[in-house]
């Protein structure tokens, strides 16, 4: 089951629901509710929106539109219960619940928009669940505290979810090119996860792409060893820095946003780490101003 939000303002949003029909004979509908926001960090008034089924099409497809939403911010990470039913002839045949978030974040010419204001983003990590120490809930909260976007490798449901209650930003590093799909439609519930990095050698077009996650931020992983050649798929560029100077002139020209990724020498603090990011930001500023700064723990 796919859900995904379309056009956004201040005083709606339009909610969709999707599955794939069985046949062209498939006569089940979609119906449902959502209810919401609900927000860990403060008290809030849920109401409820009711799914409704849009008719004859390629899929299943079911809408609500939710009047004067609550976007997911790291100041107030609020989400959305949708629970889904397919009927047959009026009668419930299966059931399915999930959680949204819906976030105002978009690309404009080099740089990142949330909330129709410039957005810079700061991230730590490259790390996959498995690698972290600590509780999920300590490691969200280290970032929470440092304001720094969590970089991990394959990020697993447990993470993707306390990083959605929490209001900390998610950026997934998506490795094996088989499943890209699969892994994108797996993140995008999630209000957290606001940017996936693919990997190379993938198979799927630029529709296909973004039939899996419509409201994730695509980006392309490149070195500055080469000049950046954007992929027609790509929303934004993650380059790894060597040296200052190569890294400008692999980027120069790319019209897309670009953020920079530093590898540490040393182990840190999720603190440390975050402070490394502003020396990455200073370190490169003569040649830039770029859309976001990532470091990554040895």
């Amino acid at each position: 089951m796919d859900v995904f939000y379309g056009r956004v303002t201040d005083n709606a949003a339009h909610v969709y629901v999707r599955l794939p029909r069985d046949g062209a004979g498939d006569a089940r509908s979609v119906a449902g509710t959502i209810r919401g926001p609900f927000c860990q960090l403060s008290h809030t008034l849920p109401a409820t929106y009711v799914i409704r089924d849009t008719g004859a099409g390629p899929t299943l497809l079911g809408t609500a539109t939710i009047a004067d939403p609550c976007f997911w911010s790291t100041q107030l990470p609020a989400l959305y219960d949708v629970h889904v039913e397919l009927r047959t002839e009026g009668q419930v045949v299966e059931t399915f619940d999930q959680t949204v978030g819906i976030r105002r974040l978009g690309v404009a010419g080099h740089n990142l928009f949330w909330e129709s204001k410039r957005w810079v983003l700061r991230g730590v990590g490259n790390k996959t669940p498995n690698e972290c120490e600590g509780s999920v809930d300590d490691r969200v909260a280290s970032f929470r505290e440092a304001s720094a976007a969590m970089l991990m490798v394959d990020p697993d449901e447990a993470v993707c979810r306390r990083a959605s209650q929490a209001g900390v930003i998610l950026v997934a590093r998506l490795t094996d090119p088989a499943t890209v799909r699969a892994g994108l439609n797996a993140l995008s519930r999630w209000g957290a996860v606001a940017v996936a990095i693919l990997p190379e050698g993938m198979a799927e077009t630029r529709e296909e792409l973004h039939h899996a996650a419509p409201n994730l931020l695509r980006a392309q992983s490149c070195t500055d060893g080469v000049p950046v050649k954007p992929a027609d798929w790509a929303d934004l560029i993650v380059c790894r820095v060597s040296e200052p100077a190569q890294f400008h002139a692999a980027v120069a020209g790319c019209p897309l946003p670009i953020v920079a990724e530093r590898g540490l020498n040393e182990l840190t603090t999720t603190a440390a780490a975050r402070s490394a990011c502003d020396h990455l930001q200073r370190d490169l500023a003569p040649g830039g101003d770029y859309a976001g700064y990532f470091v990554t723990q040895p």
